[in-house]
């Protein structure tokens, strides 16, 4: 009885914990974030490559968005996720959005996944480095997280394909241009309409 007790209450903890995880919102940038190192099929515990990461992060939806690795355009946006996952950061390193194409500049050449303008990084000291001429894919990377005396570094680091978790993002969706064009003139007839007709001068 206690033993089937203890399995009752163990399994309502997984289920738990399972159901109230959810991708965190951030008013800053509208976009969900969250780890991943889930299969979404099975449930189990795994890592990707950095490829074949970013295909499953485009194959998830939240909310109506499509996911991506996420992209970290900004010292804020990234405080989002160090505000929510900083462990999974330090023991996970996982993958990141960037990646440099084949015989680009190592230090200048990167890009973010979704054509967004790479201007923001936060390399850890001394990459990267393109270690072997074959690293063109970006993760976290930390040392001596274990150790009693010391932290050690923490930041981007340049990597070849591994196999790890990884970051994703729900950004909002981009409306075509022909509603842009719509919003843009909806918002110029509001504003005439507010304007005072010379009669009223």
């Amino acid at each position: 009885m206690y033993r089937t007790l203890l399995s009752v209450m163990a399994l309502g903890a997984a289920v738990t914990t399972t159901a109230s995880a959810a991708p965190v919102y951030s008013p800053l940038t509208s976009s969900y974030y969250d780890y991943i190192n889930q299969d979404q099929s099975t449930g189990q515990y795994r890592g990707w490559t950095w490829l074949q990461a970013k295909a499953d992060a485009e194959s998830r939806t939240y909310q109506g968005r499509q996911g991506h690795l996420v992209t970290l355009t900004s010292q804020a946006e990234e405080q989002i996720l160090r505000d929510n996952w900083w462990a999974d950061i330090l023991y996970g390193q996982p993958h990141i959005g960037g990646f440099r194409a084949a015989g680009a500049d190592p230090v200048t050449g990167w890009q973010w996944v979704t054509g967004e303008t790479f201007a923001y990084a936060n390399w850890r000291q001394g990459e990267p480095n393109n270690a072997g001429g074959l690293e063109v894919y970006l993760h976290y990377q930390s040392t001596d997280v274990a150790s009693t005396t010391q932290f050690g570094t923490w930041g981007w680091n340049d990597m070849l394909n591994e196999v790890r978790p990884y970051f994703i993002e729900y950004s909002a969706p981009v409306p075509e241009p022909s509603v842009l064009a719509l919003l843009a003139l909806g918002g110029a007839l509001a504003a005439r309409r507010r304007r005072p007709s010379p009669q009223a001068r």
